[in-house]
């Protein structure tokens, strides 16, 4: 078996950990609140459809989450959501999608990367 160099999806990983909670909260909330919402369910599709999309589907660049439903769970959890660290390890990492084929790439990267000695 041979010693192999494993990247670090630790960011990775808790951006996807934070990604699949917040979804579930926000689905729950959706699913669980009498109709009509009005604009509160108009904000959970929008945070739903941002963490389930990927960018190159979304109908415009993210600029800024600030008054998003998304954005509060985000600066609840230290996240950056507007200005020039918000598409940084410290502000808005992708979809769920988009984080899943980083980490995905991550392990195929790990297991074909030996560590030179």
């Amino acid at each position: 078996m041979t010693d192999t160099l494993a990247p670090d999806l630790t960011a990775d990983l808790a951006w996807r950990d934070f990604l699949t909670s917040s979804r579930r909260l926000l689905v729950d909330e959706l699913v669980t609140t009498p109709r009509p919402l009005g604009q509160r369910e108009a904000d959970l599709f929008r945070s739903i459809m941002l963490i389930d999309r990927s960018a190159g589907r979304l109908p415009a660049p993210i600029v800024t989450l600030t008054g998003t439903l998304i954005g509060e769970l985000m600066v609840a959890k230290g996240y950056v959501i507007d200005g020039p660290d918000l598409h940084s390890r410290r502000g808005w990492q992708g979809s769920l999608k988009d984080v899943q084929k980083r980490i995905d790439k991550g392990v195929t990267h790990e297991v074909s990367t030996p560590i030179a000695r």
